[in-house]
């Protein structure tokens, strides 16, 4: 019985650790009209889902296994409006509007701070989660 219990557990961290690994090819498409020249990546926290893009509702969250998830998006100037789990507590939700220059071929992760528990957006290289 212990054997089989430590197989189950062994195989829920695999999953998890395959579910946290992402590459590019991956990436949830936001739109894919748009070339990969003209694109960058959104790395998406679990404290920080992403309800709207510009105008457009979405439902950017992660899962029980995934930490974080990655998304496509055009290069450009948009407001993404995130649903901040203040120091990762469901007790404290705010909502949040933020503008940000995106630059196509970068990747990119929406971050507590943790000194002010504020929002922003931070530039990552590409391999890292």
């Amino acid at each position: 019985m212990r054997k089989l219990g430590l197989g189950v557990l062994l195989f829920v961290f695999g999953l998890g650790a395959c579910a946290t690994t992402t590459t590019t090819d991956k990436a949830l498409v936001f739109d894919s009209s748009v070339s990969e020249e003209e694109s960058c990546y959104l790395w998406v926290q679990n404290y920080s889902p992403v309800v709207k893009f510009n105008d457009t509702n979405v439902e950017w969250r992660t899962t029980l296994f995934a930490l974080n998830m990655l998304v496509k998006i055009p290069a450009g100037r948009h407001t993404l409006t995130v649903e901040h789990h203040v120091g990762g507590s469901n007790d404290n939700i705010k909502i949040v509007e933020i503008k940000f220059d995106f630059e196509a071929g970068k990747a990119y992760s929406i971050t507590e701070v943790l000194s002010t528990k504020e929002l922003e957006i931070q530039s990552r290289p590409m391999g890292e989660q």
